[in-house]
Parts: structure tokens; C-alpha cells; sequence
């Protein structure tokens, strides 16, 4: 009899299947119903759900039931996370950010380990894709997630690839790196920076904390700091700031590592290790080295400075030879221009009597001679004087663009006189150009050319010459048909107190050439010769040429005026020289005016004291070592308005700036009677005191 009522033999089926059989079709088919049923009833997992296509082949078809949103477990944060990374590096990503506690996987993720794990997917595969990944998950998982998480395989696949390539490249580098986010925790290094430091394997996994890194290398005592905890904040802050850094550590074992950081431009920052012991350990035995060398330099630097304390005491003696040459240059033409000063004016004074008062015509020959064999005399000091300030280098230089014709214009009315009183004709082709130089000295080296050629021309003539050349300069040429100079002697004719042998019976010292070879070296200008004895000589000075801007003309000249046009002005004359008192009362009594004489303070104090002046003119050295600018300056307030000007033989930079800074005019000496006038005339208007 069966056991179960309703099942009964073989005839009762109407078939001949046995009874064990129909058993198992029964159970099968419970089996069925049971998990068509609890399909039906559950919703797959989210490893399921990510595992579906690789069994059916094709993305799980879309239900038509609404989309819902689905709290994520531990354990689907961790599949989640597995499907781009590994297992291992998931679970040990997910209990970091879990923190104290056990992993349990069915628990509800929080919300701060599905932030945690979605920032740390968007490092593997991007921000947008993290995100729409875990906005799938959260999903009904058989609508979105597989179709979102094979798109998503596709491009991490791609990004592993790169990984891959990438820490292949970096594992192979010889130096130690390690990068963090910018959460300050480390996601990649190399196997180098586990070796420089022996890291075990257990220690240094992505996500891990930097400072927890940190504190582990001070509890191995890699750190110098006793205040771990303290050293962990300093290198934690220095990482938040994001400046690079360099510096170099001495490990325990003796070797020295050189730590250099750079921020990344999105957060972060990466560091490399690189072993350079044995560039310290070379830079040692270097600088040892050098230090051997430096004795030695400075036993052979002393050896040299015994044996040169002979040649340096020399030297000094030299230096002081020149100083001392300089200095008696100096004194001695200034003395020496004091007399030929008042010589000067003695004699302007006689050529206007002897030319007013109709004397014969041998005083005015006298007195025209007398004169030039004062400026014969002015032009010999000047020379001296003015090599001497050459090679001391005293002479400053004002370069400034000017036009060379209106610099020659005054050179070629004195020289056209000069020339034709000689007998000897004069050409002169000047173009108007603009050139760069210093006026005052270039119109002494041009001159001293025009007084050298005119003093060796007998015949012929002199041809002053201006004209371009093809390099964008200016030639200024003086060519003379005189003696010439035989090819030896050009080589020496711009030396000092040089004259040739058939120059000899010429006045002169030599110098006129010298001075101008001196100020074209000083210019940057070129100085050239060109000789044929017997056939004349021809000196060319090469200057820059420039475009000058449009300037209106100058004012017509001002007509003559009478002779005696400074009647009734009161000038105080203070001098030491007894001669220069007398030639200048001379001179400024025949202009009409009226003058009062000292020679130092007490005198000027005394005339003063009695006479109201309308002008000073002073000597700047005088008698027991006052000034002229002194004594002025030391007058009664009621006196410090009155025009000064001084009139020196010494005119030194320091002395002109002094005058300058005083608000004083300057005249040179020897005096030149129509500058004098000039210039107190600038300072009085005639016949009108200012007091």
C-alpha cells in the first residue's frame, strides 16, 4: 500500500512510470515553483547584479516597476569597489574609512564611507563616472547599474591600462616616490621608497594617512624631533600650504637622502626620494680638496706679495710722482696765469687808447704784438695744463647732438683772418649735419689742427672739409699743403713735447697734437693721418652722426655799443695780486665804471662799510688760505644780494660746482674783455643800481 494516498501504482497513472519516478518529477517541480517564487519576491544583490552579465551575456532587461532608491550595505560598498581596484585594496580602503570597528557586511554604509569610497573610485575612474556609479547602485539595481558599470568597466579598463603603464614607469625610476591627495593620503609609490625607507608591506597601502606614515617612521626613530606628535603637525601643515621644498636627511645607516616636494595642481602633493650619498661623500672629498688648494694658493699669494712689496713701494712712489706732477701743473699755471692775466687786460686797454686817441700806428702795432705773445703764451699754459687734467683724468665729458656747422662757423671767421694775414689760402666745405660729442672739446681737437697746419703751411693753402661717410659718421678733415711728415716720424707725432726737425724754429712745445690724440681717445673718436713729406698732411677726425630735431633760429646779434657802456656802476674787485687789481681797475675804468680794490675779508669789510656796490667780482684764491667765495659768503646779511662773480686761473670741476651751488657766475683766466663785459652785464643793467 503507498504512503501517500493519492499516489498510487502504476495503473492508477495510466502509464508505466515507476513510483520513484514520479517522486522526483514532484520534487522538481516544488523546486521550481519555490525559486520562481523567491525571484519573484527579493531583489538581487549588488554583487549579483554586477556578476549578471558575465553569465547571461547581455545587460539585465529594464522592469517596468519604478525606480527606487536602495540603501547600499558595507558589503556592496566593498564589491562596488572591487570591481575597479582589488579585493584586498577595497576591504582595506573601506575598514580605513569605517574606522575603529568590525566590518560587517550587511550593515547599512554610512553616509561618511560612501563619500569616502565614491572620492576614492573618482580618483580610478573620474568624478562624473564615481558618481553616476554609486547613483546607479543606489537605483534599482536591474534597470541602470550594469548597463552603467559595463560603460564605466570600459573606460577603467582603459585607465588601468594607463595606471599600469604608468607605475610600471615609475617603479623603475631610481629614486623614491610617493604621492597624496588632496586629503593628505597616500595613493601611489614605487618600490624604491619602500627600500630607501624598509617598509614592511603590511604599512603602506592607497589611502593610507600621511600621518600615520609619519608616525610610524618616528616610532622607528627615523625622525630627529623627540616631539612626534608635534613633528607630525609641522610636516602635515607644510603639505596644506602647498609650497615646494628641498632639504636633505641623514639616515641611520649613514646614507643622506635628498627630499624634494612639489604641489600637484589639483591637491595633493608628490615627493621624490634620491639617495645622493655618494655626492655628499664627493662634495666632501672636494671641498678637502679645495681646502688644500686654498693653502697652497695662499702660501704661493703670500711668496708673491714678499716678492712684489718691492714693485708695489714703486708703484706708490710713481702714483705719487704723478700726483705730485699734477699738483705743481696745476700751481704753476696759475701762478703763472695771474700776470699774463693782467697783461691781457693792460694791453686791451692800450690797443682801444691807441685806436680812440688816434697814437701812432707803431703803439697799436706794439700793443696788437704785445697781445699776441700773451695768447701765444695763454694757449702754451693751456696746453700744459690741459694734458695734465688728461692724464689724471679730471676732464669730464658732456656728450650732448649738435650741428657741426655751428660749431666750426667761429673757428673759420678766426682762422680766415688768421690765414690771409699769412698769405696762405683758405677752402672750407661744411655740410649741415648733426653729430654726437662734446662741443668744447672737439672744438679744441679741431683747433689745435687748424693751428698745427697753419703753423707748418708756408704756401698753398688749407682745406677745411665736412662730409658723410657710407657708415652713417661724419669726417671732418684738415688738409694743408705744407711740409708733410716723413713716415718714421708719424708714428711719433702724437706723443708728448714732440716737434720734428724742420719744425724747430717753430714756437710751441709739442703739445697741440698730443692734446688732441688724448680728448679723440676719451670721445671714442677716431683720429687718422694721412703724410707725404714735401707735399702737406691731412688729419681726419671720424664722428657719429645723428638727426637733430628742428631748432628756430637764433635771435639777430646785438648790435655794437659805445665803449663806455657801463657808466655808473660800482664794482668791488678783490685780488691778491697786486698787478691783476691794477689791469682790471684799468679795464672796467675805461668801460666807465666805477671800482673800489681789496685784497682779502678786512679790506672787503672796510669798502663796504663805506661804499654801496653794485657788483663783485673776486679771485677764488687768496692770501693765507681764504677764498673769494668764503669772504663773500661771510659778508653782513644787508651784502648777500649783491651779483658775484669769480674770476679765477684755477678751473676745476670742484671749484665751478662750488661756485654753481652758490648762485655765482664764473670767468676763467686770462680774462677775455668782451666775456667780462658779457657777463656783468648779465648781472647789471646799465646805469641802474639794484640797491
Amino acid at each position: 500500500m503507498s504512503a501517500l494516498p493519492w499516489v498510487g501504482t502504476e495503473a492508477s497513472w495510466g502509464t508505466d512510470i515507476e513510483f520513484i519516478a514520479i517522486g522526483v518529477l514532484l520534487s522538481l517541480a516544488a523546486n521550481i515553483c519555490t525559486f520562481v517564487y523567491f525571484c519573484l519576491r527579493s531583489q538581487p544583490s549588488l554583487a549579483e547584479t554586477l556578476q549578471a552579465p558575465r553569465y547571461t551575456g547581455r545587460a539585465t532587461p529594464a522592469q517596468a516597476s519604478p525606480i527606487q532608491d536602495v540603501a547600499l550595505t558595507m558589503g556592496d560598498v566593498v564589491d562596488l569597489l572591487a570591481r575597479f581596484t582589488t579585493s584586498r585594496e577595497a576591504d582595506c580602503l573601506v575598514r580605513t574609512m569605517l574606522g575603529p570597528g568590525q566590518l560587517v557586511r550587511d550593515q547599512t554604509a554610512p553616509v561618511a564611507v560612501l563619500e569616502g569610497a565614491q572620492d576614492e573610485l573618482s580618483a580610478i575612474v573620474g568624478g562624473p563616472s564615481a558618481k553616476l556609479v554609486f547613483e546607479s547602485a543606489k537605483r534599482d539595481r536591474n534597470r541602470l547599474l550594469s548597463d552603467v558599470v559595463e560603460l564605466v568597466d570600459e573606460a577603467s579598463e582603459v585607465l588601468k591600462f594607463n595606471r599600469s603603464l604608468l607605475q610600471a614607469t615609475i617603479q623603475n625610476m631610481e629614486h623614491g616616490i610617493a604621492v597624496v591627495d588632496k586629503s593628505l593620503q597616500l595613493v601611489a609609490w614605487n618600490r624604491r621608497y619602500i627600500e630607501m625607507f624598509n617598509f614592511p608591506a603590511e604599512e603602506i597601502f592607497i589611502g593610507r594617512p600621511v600621518a600615520d606614515i609619519i608616525r610610524f617612521n618616528g616610532e622607528r626613530g627615523l625622525l630627529k624631533d623627540t616631539d612626534i606628535e608635534a613633528a607630525i603637525n609641522k610636516r602635515l601643515n607644510f603639505l596644506r600650504e602647498g609650497k615646494p621644498y628641498k632639504y636633505q636627511r641623514v639616515q641611520a645607516n649613514g646614507s643622506v637622502i635628498e627630499i624634494s616636494g612639489n604641489p600637484l595642481p589639483g591637491g595633493g602633493f608628490v615627493t621624490t626620494y634620491t639617495d645622493v650619498t655618494e655626492f655628499v661623500e664627493t662634495q666632501k672629498n672636494l671641498e678637502e680638496v679645495n681646502a688644500l688648494l686654498e693653502q697652497r694658493v695662499a702660501k704661493r699669494t703670500q711668496d708673491l706679495t714678499n716678492l712684489n712689496e718691492s714693485l708695489s713701494a714703486a708703484k706708490k712712489q710713481a702714483e705719487q710722482a704723478n700726483h705730485d706732477k699734477t699738483r705743481y701743473f696745476a700751481a704753476v699755471s696759475h701762478d703763472l696765469l695771474q700776470p699774463i692775466n693782467a697783461a691781457s687786460l693792460f694791453s686791451s686797454v692800450l690797443k682801444e687808447k691807441s685806436l680812440q686817441q688816434n697814437i701812432s700806428e707803431d703803439i697799436t702795432e706794439l700793443s696788437t704784438n704785445i697781445r699776441q705773445s700773451l695768447d701765444n703764451a695763454e694757449q702754451l699754459l693751456t696746453s700744459v695744463l690741459e694734458l695734465t687734467k688728461l692724464d689724471a683724468g679730471a676732464v669730464q665729458v658732456s656728450v650732448d647732438e649738435f650741428s657741426i656747422k655751428q660749431l666750426l662757423t667761429p673757428i673759420i671767421d678766426e682762422y680766415s683772418l688768421v690765414l690771409k694775414e699769412k698769405g696762405l689760402s683758405f677752402d672750407y666745405v661744411v655740410c649741415d649735419s648733426g653729430v654726437r660729442s662734446d662741443q668744447k672739446l672737439l672744438r679744441r681737437v679741431i683747433q689745435n689742427l687748424m693751428s698745427n697746419a697753419t703753423k707748418y703751411t708756408d704756401t698753398g693753402g688749407i682745406t677745411l672739409r665736412v662730409e658723410a661717410t657710407s657708415n652713417s659718421a661724419i669726417k671732418v678733415s684738415v688738409k694743408d699743403t705744407g711740409r708733410g711728415i716723413k713716415a718714421d716720424d708719424q708714428k711719433r707725432i702724437f706723443n708728448d713735447f714732440v716737434q720734428l726737425d724742420n719744425a724747430l724754429s717753430e714756437s710751441g712745445l709739442g703739445l697741440g697734437l698730443a692734446v688732441a690724440s688724448r680728448i679723440c681717445r676719451i670721445l671714442g673718436h677716431t683720429l687718422s693721418l694721412q703724410s707725404e713729406e714735401g707735399k702737406g698732411s691731412e688729419f681726419s677726425v671720424i664722428l657719429p652722426q645723428v638727426t637733430l630735431k628742428v631748432r628756430q633760429p637764433d635771435s639777430a646779434p646785438v648790435g655794437q655799443v659805445n665803449i663806455k657802456d657801463l657808466v655808473g656802476v660800482t664794482i668791488l674787485v678783490i685780488d691778491n695780486e697786486e698787478q691783476v687789481l691794477k689791469a682790471m681797475q684799468a679795464r672796467l675804468t675805461e668801460w666807465g665804471c666805477t671800482v673800489t680794490l681789496a685784497r682779502n675779508k678786512a679790506d672787503t669789510d672796510e669798502v663796504l662799510s663805506e661804499h654801496s656796490v653794485d657788483l663783485i667780482i673776486a679771485d677764488y684764491h687768496l692770501d693765507n688760505g681764504e677764498t673769494g667765495v668764503g669772504v663773500v659768503k661771510s659778508l653782513s646779511p644787508e651784502c648777500q644780494n649783491i651779483p658775484v662773480i669769480v674770476n679765477s686761473a684755477d678751473y676745476t670741476p670742484e671749484i665751478r660746482e662750488q661756485v654753481a651751488d652758490e648762485g655765482f657766475g664764473f670767468l676763467t683766466k686770462p680774462t677775455k674783455p668782451a666775456a667780462l663785459k658779457r657777463l656783468i652785464k648779465r648781472y647789471i643793467k646799465t646805469n641802474k643800481k639794484p640797491h
